[in-house]
């Protein structure tokens, strides 16, 4: 679809009537939005096919709207972070993982990320540590489950990534005693 199409649909009443006609924003848009306001997590889809440029186009974004310091790129396919990183290397980037690989902390320093983000049932006491040592930070992703946050704050990691943020800030209320 053209960016004229994508702009004409509405993204919104699926959650509901209060959202009716909300339009797909740009990562432009969002990059706008985001200054100032949270680190944002731009993940770039890219198989089976990676889309040819668009490393050089998703840096010249996070440049023009001065968010060097408040994004890290992040993908499954681990030769485009590689790219990324060596457009930008100051901007953070992270290999994501839905597999348990061998060495989680090779595959990240061959692609010369900062971050690992495994799938949250591969994230383990020995992963978080040996990435740690690295000097790598560990953002396991999609989980909501309360017990496994609490598992996963118990790990160490630096972060959690989940579709219910609500419920990853009331795991930490309730492990921090507060």
């Amino acid at each position: 679809m053209t960016l004229a199409e994508l702009k004409s649909l509405d993204a919104g009443t699926h959650f509901g009537d209060e959202f009716m006609g909300q339009r797909i924003p740009t990562l432009g848009e969002v990059l706008e939005w985001a200054r100032g306001r949270c680190v944002l997590d731009i993940e770039i889809k890219g198989g089976p096919w990676p889309y040819p440029g668009i490393e050089a186009k998703v840096v010249a974004l996070i440049r023009e709207h001065e968010m060097v310091d408040q994004t890290i790129v992040i993908s499954f396919e681990h030769p485009t972070v590689a790219r990324v990183k060596a457009l930008a290397p100051e901007i953070a980037t992270g290999s994501l993982w839905s597999a348990r690989p061998i060495d989680p902390v090779a595959v990240a320093q061959a692609a010369g990320t900062n971050a690992i983000l495994p799938f949250w049932s591969y994230c383990d006491a020995e992963t978080v540590e040996k990435a740690h040592a690295a000097g790598l930070s560990v953002h396991p992703w999609a989980t909501s489950d309360p017990s496994v946050i609490t598992r996963l704050i118990s790990l160490g990691v630096d972060s959690i990534c989940s579709n219910h943020p609500d419920v990853v800030v009331g795991a930490l209320r309730h492990t921090s005693g507060g």
